[in-house]
C-alpha cells in the first residue's frame, strides 16, 4: 500500500508547472522549505533533522491552511492535494530514519503545494482583472 502512495505522489510532484510561481507564496508567507531544500542539497555536516522536519512541519500547515482558504470556494484540498497531504504526513513519521532522503520529499511536497497556490492567485487575479476591466 505504501509503496502505490509513493508511486503515485512522486508521480504527481513530477509535474512541470507552466511558470512556477512558488516565490512569491515563499515571501508572503515566510516559508523556510526553500532554504532547507538548499541546505539538504549542500555539502553542508550533518544537519539535525528534528528540527528541519518540525520547520517543514509548520510550512505544512501553513501551506495546507492556504490552500484550503484562498481561492478555493470549497474550503477542502483538492484529491490530489489531499493524497499529497497523506504522503507528506507519512514521510514525517520516518523522517528522522530517513535522513536527507525524506527531507528532501518533503520539501519536494511543499513547493508542488506553493506552485498550486501560485496558480490560483494568479488565476485569480486574472479573473479579477477580467471582471473589473468588463465594467
Amino acid at each position: 500500500m505504501l509503496f502505490y502512495l509513493q508511486a503515485t505522489c512522486e508521480r504527481i510532484l513530477r509535474r512541470q508547472f507552466e511558470d512556477p510561481l512558488s516565490e512569491p507564496i515563499v515571501e508572503a508567507n515566510a516559508l523556510k522549505f526553500p532554504a532547507i531544500h538548499q541546505v539538504l542539497n549542500g555539502t553542508a555536516p550533518p544537519v539535525d533533522g528534528r528540527r528541519l522536519r518540525a520547520l517543514l512541519q509548520s510550512d505544512f500547515g501553513a501551506l495546507t491552511y492556504l490552500l484550503r482558504h484562498a481561492a478555493n470556494q470549497g474550503g477542502r484540498l483538492t484529491p490530489t492535494e489531499r493524497l499529497l497531504a497523506l504522503y507528506f504526513r507519512a514521510l514525517s513519521r520516518i523522517a528522522i530514519l530517513g535522513g536527507r532522503s525524506v527531507l528532501l520529499k518533503m520539501t519536494a511536497v511543499l513547493e508542488y503545494f506553493a506552485n498550486v497556490l501560485g496558480e490560483r492567485a494568479k488565476s485569480a487575479r486574472f479573473a479579477h482583472a477580467t471582471c473589473s476591466s468588463a465594467f
